[in-house]
């Protein structure tokens, strides 16, 4: 089932219906389960893996949705992006210099 626990990593897999799947860009943050996601640790450089976390006021917790279809982080001025450019099932989120590739697109 969905796991809405601190620090649940974040992954993409392919769609259902699931709650954990929908999220929302409420202001600067993204939520789903009653949660942020947020950076492990607070971090900001490359590879810095995404996860779920109680939302407060924390920066690395700030996204803002760009023109070309990516979400960037304030704090770190990265995008969020998928580990490796995978397309499987289970492959991370994290954030990565931002490049506008289909890993950085979201909708």
């Amino acid at each position: 089932g969905d796991n809405s626990a601190n620090g649940t990593p974040i992954q993409q897999s392919a769609c259902t219906t699931a709650a954990g799947q929908s999220w929302t860009l409420d202001g600067t943050q993204l939520k789903s389960l009653g949660k942020c996601m947020d950076l492990v640790g607070g971090g900001t450089a490359n590879g810095t893996k995404a996860h779920l976390w109680d939302c407060g006021s924390y920066a690395s917790q700030q996204w803002a949705f760009q023109s070309n279809g990516t979400l960037k982080n304030v704090k770190s001025g990265r995008c969020l992006d998928i580990e490796a450019q995978s397309t499987a099932d289970g492959a991370a989120l994290h954030i990565w210099d931002c490049g506008g590739w289909a890993s950085q697109k979201w909708t």
